[in-house]
């Protein structure tokens, strides 16, 4: 049973830039994350506009694409979660 299964609020969005590079096939959404949301991919998906008040965004990558994701997301009102203060972004940064 998947988180999804158990949290009806819960929902997932995977998304790779380079499904060539990956060793099996890959059928989900392409591309980068910060341009899907732009484009109204994810809103699509989820049928509604993710705001801070009702959306916890979690973005795991590289430190350059968290970045730039987290910039888009503070230009609509959310803010990064830290120790010190609580906010809508939570973010794992590996490369």
């Amino acid at each position: 049973m998947t988180l999804q299964h158990l949290c009806p609020n819960f929902t997932y969005a995977s998304v790779i830039s380079r499904p060539a590079n990956e060793p099996a096939s890959w059928t989900g959404a392409t591309g980068y994350v910060q341009d899907l949301w732009q484009q109204g991919a994810i809103d699509e998906a989820w049928s509604f506009h993710p705001t801070p008040a009702d959306t916890h965004v979690f973005l795991c990558d590289a430190p350059a694409m968290i970045d730039s994701a987290v910039e888009m997301l503070r230009q609509e009102g959310f803010k990064e979660h830290t120790k010190k203060e609580a906010g809508q972004i939570h973010v794992e940064r590996y490369w």
